[in-house]
């Protein structure tokens, strides 16, 4: 079983009542996820809800990295934290595949943006427009933050944890490692 996601390339052939999509279109997205993958392949079979048009200025390389990245930024930001302009969120591992997706969804919908990375980063979340970069290396982020409307926890354990000091009274964490999940919000249950 080939487990891959992401694909990008080019629709050679479209099924009956697909109307969505036509030969020669170029498109990205997720085949077979969660269970089967399939974007090893030469050629892959999808469904017309797994892709979506790439826009003539980007490249097919470039967009073969985002599906993944960019849907689990996307959902984690908008669909379960519902995060809105003007709130405050810190983006740990702002620079990560993940994270400066995320950092960059968060500025468009007008959040304030501070994000966790090492000093190496910093110029790199700069450029993207993050107001803060707080170098996880030299600073504690949980001295930094407090009343927070929601944390994008992109590392888990304990920075996950901690992460629950930081949030304001109706703050929400998203925490995205689901093999430390458990533990976190059992500790923002002993919180409560």
């Amino acid at each position: 079983m080939d487990s891959s996601y992401d694909v990008a390339g080019e629709v050679v052939a479209i099924g009956d009542g697909v109307t969505t999509l036509a030969p020669g279109d170029r498109v990205m997205g997720l085949v077979g996820f969660p269970l089967n993958g399939g974007s090893y392949s030469e050629y892959a079979l999808a469904t017309a809800d797994e892709l979506a048009v790439v826009p003539e200025e980007l490249d097919l390389v470039t967009a073969g990295a985002l599906p993944l990245a960019a849907l689990t930024a996307w959902q984690a930001l908008f669909e379960v934290a519902e995060l809105e302009p003007g709130q405050k969120i810190l983006v740990h591992a702002g620079a990560g595949g993940v994270g400066h997706l995320a950092v960059q969804f968060a500025l468009a919908r007008g959040a304030h943006v501070i994000a966790t990375a090492s000093a190496g980063n910093r110029d790199f979340l700069a450029e993207l427009g993050v107001h803060e970069v707080i170098d996880y290396h030299t600073t504690d982020f949980a001295d930094e933050c407090f009343g927070l409307d929601v944390v994008l926890d992109l590392v888990g354990g304990d920075t996950g944890k901690r992460s629950l000091r930081t949030l304001g009274e109706n703050g929400m964490l998203v925490t995205i490692p689901t093999v430390s999940a458990d533990e976190i919000v059992s500790a923002a249950e002993a919180q409560a």
